[in-house]
């Protein structure tokens, strides 16, 4: 197969961190069309990537037989319409997450992957983070022994967030949880299994310029295997630009830390550390600069287009971690523990 053309549905923040997994993946991949409603933007980011082929109506690229695979970049309550139609007009789709706005929409989205046969793949990047990966391949080698519990902490310190669609419930869903926590509660599946139930709460810091969009949250897990976890993130957090994660998970033989610096900005290497109970103090792994999970993503994508199906970060794997965000809003209004299905 020649090299996957590309059009890019959004010309957001976010798309700057797909273009350059694209440009890594210059071999496989081409980008050769925008779509943007606002002319403006679209203007500015065609000239910027030198782009020819531009759109503001999203169903006239749709149109282009010239094009393979879009990568959604729009806002989360135009995932379900967009994706759906891309599917519909034979482009395998790379949408950012969260999902959609609902399970209903999920469901919906699901379904037009399984009726076209084509590719639909979540971009939950940090799965292809180099340094995540490892600290998931350090559990099922059982270098910590059986793991029994994992904390996880994410803050912003960037004010750009309130700037834009993703402090609008309407737009974006809900507030932090609805947005970045997703990337979190994904991996915190990813590396200790299913969920069987939460209890939450949240708030907008005093300083946050609307009170009524959650922007500061803790999450508790209790997960099926009987571990436990604990989510801590926000996004008016006073320390250096970009954004922060930590994780910590303990088990019977061990711990494995991770400073994973500020995977958003070109700051910072990311470190996972192995502290066993009977071997060296301290074992420590370093990784390239994390905007490298964009490269990896976007060649994941080409291979499932090659294979003709989903091989990872799965649109059932995003309804997932879905369902555990809703439940999670859940319990901060029952102020209850809320199991999932």
């Amino acid at each position: 197969m020649s090299k996957i053309r590309l059009g890019a549905l959004g010309c957001s923040v976010i798309f700057r961190s797909h273009y350059n997994g694209i440009c890594a993946n210059s071999d496989k991949v081409e980008l050769v069309a925008l779509c943007d409603i606002n002319p403006t933007k679209l203007e500015q980011t065609a000239k910027a990537y030198h782009v020819d082929k531009t759109y503001v109506n999203y169903l006239n690229m749709l149109a282009d037989p010239d094009i393979d695979a879009i990568v959604n970049t729009t806002p989360t309550v135009t995932h379900a319409e967009t994706t759906i139609a891309c599917l519909k007009a034979g482009k395998h789709v790379l949408c950012e997450k969260p999902i959609a706005m609902t399970l209903q929409e999920a469901d919906a989205m699901i379904k037009a992957e399984q009726e076209t046969g084509l590719v639909l793949q979540l971009a939950l990047q940090s799965r292809h983070s180099q340094a995540w990966r490892k600290i998931k391949e350090l559990l099922e080698a059982g270098e910590i022994g059986i793991p029994h519990t994992i904390t996880v902490t994410q803050y912003w310190n960037d004010p750009w967030v309130y700037n834009n669609w993703r402090t609008i419930k309407s737009i974006s869903g809900g507030g932090i949880i609805a947005d970045s926590s997703v990337h979190w509660i994904d991996m915190m599946r990813y590396l200790m299994g299913e969920v069987d139930s939460v209890s939450a709460t949240a708030t907008a810091s005093p300083d946050a310029p609307d009170k009524t969009i959650d922007d500061s949250s803790l999450t508790l897990f209790n997960f099926k295997s009987g571990a436990i976890g604990c989510l801590r993130n926000g996004w008016r957090n006073h320390r250096q630009p970009g954004s922060n994660e930590n994780v910590e998970i303990n088990g019977t033989q061990g711990t494995i830390r991770a400073d994973l610096r500020n995977p958003w900005t070109m700051s910072g290497i990311p470190i996972v550390s192995l502290i066993k109970c009977d071997g060296p103090t301290e074992t420590n792994f370093h990784f390239p600069l994390p905007n490298s999970r964009f490269a990896s993503q976007i060649e994941s994508f080409v291979k499932s287009i090659k294979a003709g199906k989903t091989l990872e970060c799965t649109a059932q794997e995003g309804r997932r971690a879905q369902e555990i965000q809703e439940t999670i809003y859940k319990s901060i209004k029952s102020r209850k523990w809320e199991k999932l299905a």
